[in-house]
């Protein structure tokens, strides 16, 4: 019950000033600034109600706080709905601060993304600014620029809170004690309206005050509230009466209404102990409404008239001043009015308004602590907060007095929860990873226990080196629970399960932790040092790596400081120069460490990698690899391992140069400017190295770095240089190493105007050691010597004879050839006269063989074909080129050679006359015959061919033969051949026939002629056509008759 009349209520305004308050669980309520253990690890401000700003705005919330008033870019703020969901850092500053501002309340500001924002602070008198800070709602402080009354910031694209901290000046104590009481955390005092008091008001009423308190018995009856809720039945009728000094209580006693948030005074008044004629006492639910003494109410279920929230906060309120009525040195006065400030002000919390503004209720003349208001404040503050905390382990009764007319009343019970256990035990998901391993540990996992479904934290379990963790004294239900903290190692789980508690039992939760590896593939990727790809004849392939690992994470070789390892692979390159952590690459060592997915995988610790092999053509790479597989943000990962392309395993390949003389075999002299084309046989790589004025070609004579590879590029001969450098690979000359990478090269003479008609050069050379010139010595050069035979291919003759299938076998005689090189004889058929390749049907008459030579001396045959009928009767010539790959090495182009020449379908038939010496009588004339040759040739044609002979009286006197007989003969020559030329005379005066002869089988007389054959002999065919002097006797020796032609 309440009188507005209070004796304060005209003079004195009061305002306490609260910073924060947080329940003192652990300690005495005279420290109520110290706090419990805590109770989580974040806390976190929910917005429930309000619209968000537009899209690109954001709100700037700010506790409210007393002593100051806050502008925020000029204006003041509005009281904010809601808060959109904070993430608070870590420490009990913060929760208490928390627990201030949902009490205190919050105004807001809505701001652009952005945006500057100028905060400017006006502290009230007594009051100064001690710290300000703005939070992002992921719990990241921004940064600040202080300016003369405050700070500004950028708005983030987020909505931020402002901690705003106000510190008071101290003050001389208002109430005239003598001593100033201070608790820690609370602020001092009831405010500046206080000071305006008289000595002789606050003395009057201290004396007033302790004097009753003086009096009044130490106890009569129980002091417990669910002592007297058990008195009273649901229907009974109850006389509703007043203890005040009766029934073991004192007197009454002030109460303060002070405004939430800035604690100035709204109302006093004084008040009495409530309860029944018999000494039960029970608590006014309604603080605006008068008491009505002397009548009766009736007991209804509380639930009808409170929330279940009000009721077990306002049961435990009681029961925390109950558990603690020592620290009121048992004064049962003290704890009713201190537990009745703590049920209105759990009314007010909850929505109930007696007044127009939120209103918390303090008794502040307790006769415990001398009238000590901030003892007071605390103490309902703090039951108030520890109901809060822990309503969750107990469940709330109340029943209500309502005489329906006045002012109802209650009583309130709590009765804790069946309790269990909850217990965590933990063991690894992958022993074979985990197990006698420094880097893993089951001990210092971190689970935060929550109500079911609900971000109401109500412990944590930290877990021992066995992986065991508990937490006890738990209301029998369902609770989540989410790992915070994983053991050292192991992966965070991060899902929320949910267990159930039963009473009086234990319940285990297994949790199987995955171990931290990394399931990394490519252990390493190995790269030439100079381009990256393998050089030359050079191989990534098959380079042995030793991989140690370490239980240990260190940035060094962990062998260095003497620490063993615990496993040991030796793995091999593939083509690709790539290792992988499988058995197809391990050549030895142990098993590998199998993961989730049967694969092997990396623990966490440090590896080392170091070549123990190098590959074909490569030097070793001595480097140690040092290498960690690591945990970080949730993820597993293997750092500074050489398996990408930025940063790979690398390795130098062997390099080396040669050298040799040319010289001329033939004069023995050295062969200046010669050039060869070095080749690599891997790569087909090749540049031009050029004999200097001494015929002595080096790649290492000039520096590789000179004019590199100049002479690729010449296109005259005369441009040739030996004082340009050359360099193989691809990558940067280096004078300091050598010009050819690990391979074996061909080295071939280009030709030149200085070794035409000699065969070429070639040799190989091989690099096969780092830094040293291979010495070839003397290369030397023959002139190539040919010759070359044309043949009718059917007879094997100079003259071809068939008209069908006519065709030239050219056998092309070679010395002095590279035994085992590829060469080309290219052949044509000429006009002999011309010069000119003959063309049949448009195409010239060519042919060319490529062979490889057997031996330093051979021949190659040409082969011909062509029609015959076309060259009827005339004579074709073959030349011939010898090439050396495209170099024209020699030539046989002589248009007069007879081994060359091949006669068409043509042949010669010698006719020879014979007559006698002496029948010839000079007077008559010179002896004069015709012989007439015809017949058809090969091609179907009619030939015929004439000759007259005649014989001189010189040519007589000198040509005749023994036997008296004087023959002249004529060859008919380069005529077509015929297998049936008719051979005959036409008859004359003074002469007859005597007969034909031939020399050969192909040769047929027939009386009056003779047939020859020349298709069987071409040439050489004679036959003979004898005379003899006739009709003489009836003619005078002196009768002038010429030997006429009929």
């Amino acid at each position: 019950m309440k009188s507005r009349a209070g004796i304060l209520a005209a003079v004195l305004a009061v305002s306490l000033s609260v910073v924060c308050v947080y329940p003192a669980y652990a300690e005495e309520p005279q420290e109520a600034s110290e706090t419990k253990e805590e109770v989580c690890e974040e806390t976190e401000l929910i917005k429930e109600t309000g619209a968000g700003p537009e899209e690109g705005s954001f709100w700037i919330y700010a506790g409210k706080e007393a002593g100051r008033t806050l502008w925020v870019n000029g204006a003041t703020g509005t009281a904010a709905e809601g808060l959109e969901s904070f993430r608070f850092p870590e420490g009990e500053e913060w929760k208490a601060q928390w627990e201030a501002w949902h009490t205190a309340g919050f105004e807001s500001w809505e701001s652009q993304e952005g945006e500057t924002v100028i905060m400017e602070v006006q502290p009230e008198d007594d009051y100064e600014w001690e710290k300000l800070q703005v939070l992002d709602k992921y719990g990241n402080f921004l940064e600040l620029t202080e300016t003369e009354n405050g700070c500004k910031f950028r708005m983030p694209a987020s909505d931020v809170l402002v901690s705003l901290k106000m510190q008071g000046r101290p003050k001389e104590d208002p109430w005239g004690t003598g001593e100033k009481t201070e608790i820690p955390g609370i602020p001092q005092a009831l405010g500046r309206e206080a000071e305006e008091q008289t000595e002789e008001l606050q003395d009057k009423e201290l004396e007033k005050y302790n004097l009753a308190a003086a009096a009044q018995p130490r106890y009569s009856g129980s002091y417990y509230t669910a002592d007297a809720y058990e008195q009273f039945a649901l229907g009974q009728s109850v006389q509703l009466w007043g203890l005040t000094t009766a029934g073991g209580y004192g007197d009454r006693q002030y109460i303060f209404a002070l405004k939430n948030g800035d604690n100035s005074l709204v109302d006093s008044w004084e008040e009495g102990v409530m309860g029944t004629p018999d000494g039960i006492p029970f608590f006014c639910i309604e603080a605006d409404i008068d008491y009505n003494n002397s009548v009766l109410a009736t007991v209804y279920e509380g639930r009808n008239y409170l929330s279940q929230d009000e009721i077990i906060e306002c049961a435990l309120a009681c029961k925390y001043m109950e558990d603690h009525i020592s620290v009121l040195n048992g004064n049962k006065t003290d704890l009713f009015f201190l537990q009745q400030c703590a049920v209105w002000t759990i009314r007010e919390n909850h929505g109930y308004r007696a007044y127009s503004v939120q209103t918390n209720y303090v008794a502040p003349y307790t006769v415990s602590h001398n009238g000590d208001i901030n003892f007071a404040y605390a103490f309902v503050q703090n039951s108030i907060a520890w109901a809060i905390a822990n309503k969750g382990n107990y469940t709330g009764y109340c029943k209500v007095l309502d005489n329906h007319t006045g002012q109802k009343c209650g009583v309130f019970k709590a009765v804790e929860n069946p309790k269990g256990t909850l217990a965590i035990q933990k063991s690894s998901a992958l022993p074979q990873i985990s197990d006698n391993n420094a880097c893993y540990s089951l001990e210092g996992a971190e689970y935060t226990v929550y109500q079911m479904g609900t971000d109401t934290v109500v412990g944590t379990i930290t877990t021992d080196a066995g992986g065991y963790g508990t937490l006890g004294n738990l209301p029998a239900g369902s609770y989540d629970i989410v790992e915070m903290k994983a053991p050292k190692g192991y992966l965070l789980d991060s899902t929320r399960h949910t267990i159930t508690i039963n009473a009086g039992q234990t319940t285990t939760y297994q949790a199987k932790d995955e171990p931290g590896n990394d399931p990394v593939l490519t252990l390493l990727v190995k790269r030439d040092v100079e381009t990256g790809k393998p050089m030359g004849n050079a191989r990534l392939k098959g380079a042995e790596y030793t991989v140690k690992y370490y239980d240990v994470n260190l940035s060094t070789d962990p062998a260095e400081i003497g620490i063993t390892e615990k496993y040991t692979w030796i793995l091999e390159t593939d083509e690709k120069g790539r290792a992988y952590l499988d058995n197809a690459h391990k050549i030895s060592g142990d098993e590998f460490v199998i993961g989730l997915h049967g694969n092997p995988v990396l623990p966490l610790g440090t590896i080392t990698i170091q070549e123990s092999k190098a590959p074909e053509g490569y030097l070793l790479n001595t480097t140690l690899y040092v290498a960690n597989t690591i945990q970080q943000n949730g993820s597993v990962s293997t750092t500074n391992l050489p398996n990408e392309e930025t940063y790979a395993a690398t390795e130098q390949v062997k390099r080396g140069d040669l050298e040799f003389t040319k010289l001329d075999t033939e004069t023995g002299r050295f062969m200046a400017g010669i050039p060869f084309r070095v080749i690599s046989q891997t790569t087909g790589e090749n540049h031009i190295l050029v004999a200097d004025a001494d015929g002595h070609a080096s790649t290492s004579a000039v520096p590789h770095s000179a004019e590199t590879n100049e002479n690729d590029a010449v296109i005259g001969e005369a441009d040739y240089s030996s004082s340009f450098g050359i360099w193989f690979g691809g990558s940067e000359p280096d004078d300091t190493k050598g010009a050819l990478p690990y391979d074996t090269y061909t080295v071939r003479e280009l030709p030149c105007e200085a070794n035409y008609g000699k065969d070429l050069a070639e040799f190989t050379v091989t690099i096969s050691e780092n830094g040293k010139t291979v010495d070839v010595g003397t290369v030397e050069n023959q002139t190539i010597l040919t010759n070359t035979k044309a043949r009718d291919a059917e007879t094997g003759t100079q003259v071809i004879t068939s008209v069908n299938y006519a065709s030239i076998v050219d056998t092309f005689y070679y010395e002095n050839l590279t035994p085992g090189r590829k060469y080309t004889v290219k052949g044509a058929v000429r006009n002999p006269e011309t010069g000119e390749v003959i063309v049949q049907n448009g195409a010239p008459l060519i042919a060319e063989k490529a062979f490889t030579s057997a031996a330093v001396n051979g021949e190659v045959k040409l082969t011909f074909l062509l029609h015959a009928a076309e060259l009827e009767g005339k004579q074709v010539v073959v030349t011939e080129e010898l090439y050396d790959g495209d170099s024209l090495r020699t030539t046989h182009e002589d248009l007069d050679d007879p081994d060359q020449t091949v006669t068409v379908l043509t042949g010669d038939l010698t006719v020879t006359k014979t007559i006698a010496a002496d029948e010839i009588v000079w007077a008559h004339g010179n002896p004069i015959f015709l012989v007439k040759v015809s017949g058809l040739s090969q091609t179907g044609k009619r030939r015929q061919f004439y000759h007259t002979y005649e014989f001189t009286q010189d040519y007589v006197e000198a040509n005749t033969a023994s036997d008296g007989t004087v023959s002249l003969a004529y060859t008919f020559r380069d005529i077509p051949i015929s297998g049936s030329y008719q051979v005959e005379e036409v008859p004359v005066s003074r002469y007859s026939l005597m007969g034909f002869k031939g020399n050969g089988g192909n040769v047929t007389v027939y009386g009056s002629y003779a047939l020859a054959d020349l298709v069987s002999q071409p040439s050489g065919t004679e036959v003979t056509i004898t005379n003899q002097k006739t009709n003489d006797a009836w003619e005078s020796h002196t009768a002038l008759l010429h030997n006429v032609i009929q």
